[in-house]
């Protein structure tokens, strides 16, 4: 994971997303716009990565890179909350902004896209990803279910 982000991902990120003005890709995915969300994702996975990059690891990394521009929020990824460690937590430094859990799937085949998000979304809830944020008094919670299969994504939130 460490060698493919460094030498792919990171690569690619210096020389495209630090240009590109991501701030409706943020938008939509602080206002659980679900449906805009997975359009900018799907358009970023098209422009940038190879067919053969399969590994939830990969689109972990991916993703990271997306919203590593994200003003006013700390990304943590893998870290523990309640039972387990969701793949990303967006924690607002304004309580009064809505906190942001992201579970991520891969899939092999595009008909196990829907089943993985909803899968991702159960993941979140059983495991209680959200409970420290509540805890520390965030009202607002978006939890999303994400799906990758090759160049592809589904959004559930």
């Amino acid at each position: 994971m460490r060698y493919i982000y460094q030498n792919t991902i990171q690569e690619w990120f210096k020389k495209n997303v630090r240009s590109k003005d991501l701030s409706s890709m943020y938008e939509a995915l602080l206002d659980g716009n679900q449906e805009k969300f997975e359009e900018y994702i799907k358009q970023d996975l098209r422009e940038s990565i190879s067919y053969y990059d399969k590994k939830e690891d990969f689109y972990h990394g991916f993703l990271l890179g997306l919203l590593s521009s994200l003003e006013d929020y700390e990304i943590l990824s893998n870290r523990e909350s309640g039972n387990g460690r969701p793949d990303i937590l967006l924690k607002p430094y304004d309580e009064k902004k809505p906190a942001v859990i992201l579970e991520l799937k891969y899939a092999e085949k595009f008909t196990q896209m829907e089943e993985k998000c909803k899968e991702a979304l159960n993941q979140i809830d059983e495991k209680g990803y959200a409970d420290g944020l509540t805890n520390e008094g965030y009202e607002k919670i978006l939890k999303y279910g994400i799906c990758f299969c090759q160049k592809s994504c589904r959004v559930f939130i």
